[in-house]
């Protein structure tokens, strides 16, 4: 076990945290303690910082990092573990293993959103016997920590030693503790304290209550402490905070505040599964349909309805990245009615026996708004009223669209008054429990049973409906089915007079260009193979590398340059934009595009330094994968000097 301090000069030592770094076994481990605020947030950053660099300088599979005394760390702070993170998506030299600690709300919180961020990159372990970082933990480290007031114990839970942290304003005696069974010390709290002992003991893990401790004063009052037991190789400690105070009762409010915040963050990961798992199933269900379908026409409708899918992945995705960046809605003029029948589409597609209903009036219906939030949430509703049918062999589900002036007098949505759409979705399942019906909209409650249900499809839906301004309302009789209705502020005649924008313009653009000679580089191979296999029915010769080092040595042996390079950003030793600063400073001089799932985040000028010509964002359709390369590229009747000239047009 070698130490890195040397190397890692960004170890905190403040008064309420600490980090130690240590090289073990070719893996750096890295601790910390006490309780991360705030004001620590750059200090972490930079140690974050110097971890990432010395990983990669050693070459080093995998860094730890030990949570489990950690007791508390501030949203402020976490971020700094989120770029980190992020930044290692981007090189992937390595990975990152977080140790939790079970008894924390925000370690749960936190790292699973952090682990569904980069599943492939982050792990999170509990580790069996003695847990890394526990074992490094000695009295200096502990007596650190100085508000504290600290009882080491021997191995049959004697205080053998008390020790009062300098910022520790005691209201016992606990010098009296030293050499008395722990036990007899706490009172009425004992029952509480010795089963943390012993699985503190059992899972070398520190353990946190709160208990009430008998004062000394005649009054005989009981003073609130939060008490966090310790393993240690010789015995344990346990470390004691007085809390009775208004001043610490706050920072308990606070804390419960930021595990409200992060349990909010992981409802964030748990909808946006719920969301892309209604995409994979639309998707699955059209290619399934599809591939023993004999008519060509139902077959090219399945494959446009599996493209509306990828698309509305795509506007989520869309959607997140405006929300990391603190953005709004992507909002503009919807028509509802084209809305509801592809919804109906979809439905179809989970049980085509049954009779999906659509009915909208003449002249339909518009509103300001998201339309893939909206589809969102109508895919929803319509996926519970299927379940809420269960297996029958006939069923009816009616999708409907009206408008309505609502008044003070329609206390279902309690809304303003005014103008609404209301989207209805009706089924004829068996309806739902009073009981069940209030807590309907509350995030992880679900009436399903056990593993069938997330409990966030419903929660999403209002969610969506407040944002824009709306509402949901849903009655429902037992035997008798269920009717959900979102309404939406109507969009005022005036504002779209002149129609709505169309969902896809029509593509227009320069001449197809010429045959031309391209390089791509991806090193995930599907992508790399679907980006090839669309250039080359393009009428393109294209060369695909997966390895950008492997690409730029392929262009220093070509005796012929390429035409048009696209490399992806995200790849391993050297990103996309690092490629193409080194293929610049090659002599490279054609246009090199930058495929991207992540552009949202892209510097302006770090593309520019790099001279990348154009972004393709991901996921990309066929047309415009053709106008990037159609604006890049001279057309067919263009001839140019040198090597251009020697292509054929098409």
């Amino acid at each position: 076990m070698l130490p890195v301090g040397g190397l890692v000069s960004a170890n905190i030592n403040e008064e309420r945290c600490r980090t130690s770094t240590k090289l073990v076994d070719g893996e750096l481990r890295v601790a910390f303690y006490g309780e991360a605020e705030t004001p620590m947030r750059e200090k972490i950053r930079q140690l974050l910082a110097q971890i990432d660099a010395e990983a990669q300088r050693l070459n080093l599979q995998r860094v730890f990092v030990d949570f489990c005394s950690l007791g508390f760390m501030t949203s402020t702070c976490f971020k700094a573990f989120v770029t980190w993170i992020d930044h290692v998506k981007d090189h992937r030299r390595y990975r990152v293993c977080f140790a939790s600690q079970d008894g924390q709300t925000w370690h749960r919180r936190s790292l699973s959103a952090l682990q569904a961020f980069a599943p492939d990159l982050v792990t999170i372990e509990v580790r069996e016997g003695r847990a890394p970082g526990v074992v490094d933990i000695d009295e200096s480290v502990i007596l650190a920590t100085s508000d504290q007031v600290f009882v080491f114990l021997d191995r049959a839970a004697r205080c053998s030693r008390v020790t009062v942290g300098g910022a520790a304003l005691p209201a016992l005696d606990f010098e009296r503790w030293a050499g008395q069974p722990i036990g007899d010390c706490f009172g009425d709290a004992r029952p509480k304290l010795l089963p943390a002992l012993e699985q503190a003991r059992a899972s070398s893990r520190p353990q946190r209550i709160d208990v009430a401790i008998p004062d000394d004063d005649p009054i005989g009052r009981a003073r609130l402490f939060e008490v966090t037991v310790v393993p240690l190789p010789a015995g344990s400690a346990v470390a004691l905070r007085d809390v009775t105070d208004s001043t610490e009762a706050t920072k308990l409010a606070a804390r419960l505040e930021h595990d409200e915040m992060l349990d909010a963050l992981g409802i964030l990961t748990g909808s946006l599964a719920h969301d892309f798992n209604n995409l994979l199933v639309t998707i699955s269900s059209f290619a399934e349909r599809a591939t023993s379908e004999p008519s060509p026409a139902l077959v090219n409708e399945y494959l446009g309805a599996i493209l509306r899918a990828v698309q509305r992945g795509r506007d989520l995705t869309s959607n997140l990245a405006s929300f990391a960046r603190g953005g709004e809605l992507s909002l503009r003029t919807v028509e509802l009615a084209p809305l509801l029948d592809e919804i109906a589409t979809t439905l179809r597609a989970f049980r085509p026996e049954w009779e999906i209903a659509v009915k909208t009036p003449p002249n339909g219906a518009r509103v300001r708004g998201d339309a893939s939030q909206i589809h969102r949430a109508l895919l929803n509703v319509g996926k519970n009223a299927i379940e809420a049918m269960g297996n029958r062999t006939s069923a009816r589900i009616e999708l409907s669209l009206e408008t309505r002036q609502l008044s003070t007098a329609d206390t279902a949505f309690s809304l303003p008054p005014g103008a609404y759409a209301l989207l209805r979705v009706e089924d004829e399942g068996l309806g739902i429990e009073e009981a069940t019906k209030a807590r309907l909209f509350d995030p992880f409650f679900s009436g399903k049973p056990l593993g069938n249900g997330s409990g966030l499809g419903l929660f999403a839906v209002q969610g969506i409906a407040r944002a824009h301004g709306g509402g949901v309302h849903v009655s429902s009789e037992a035997g008798r089915g269920t009717s959900f209705v979102i309404a939406l502020p109507l969009l005022e005649e005036p504002r779209f007079a002149s129609g709505p924008p169309p969902i896809r313009a029509a593509t227009t653009g320069p001449p197809p260009p010429s045959r031309a000679r391209m390089l791509v580089v991806d090193d995930d191979p599907n992508v790399g193979r679907s980006l090839k296999l669309l250039l080359e029915g393009l009428g393109h010769d294209v060369v695909l590398e997966r390895d950008p080092q492997a690409a730029l040595e392929r262009c220093k042996a070509s005796t012929r340059a390429f035409d048009l390079v696209l490399t992806d950003l995200s790849m391993p030793q050297l990103d996309g934009i690092a490629f193409a600063e080194e293929l610049t400073r090659l002599g490279h001089v054609s246009p090199i595009v930058l495929v991207s799932g992540r552009n949202a985040f892209l510097k302006p000028e770090a593309l520019a330094g790099a001279k990348i010509a154009a972004v393709l964002p991901k996921p990309f359709t066929l047309n415009e994968l053709e106008g990037t390369v159609a604006r890049l590229l001279p057309p067919a009747d263009v001839i140019l000097p040198g090597p251009a000239a020697s292509r054929t047009p098409r």
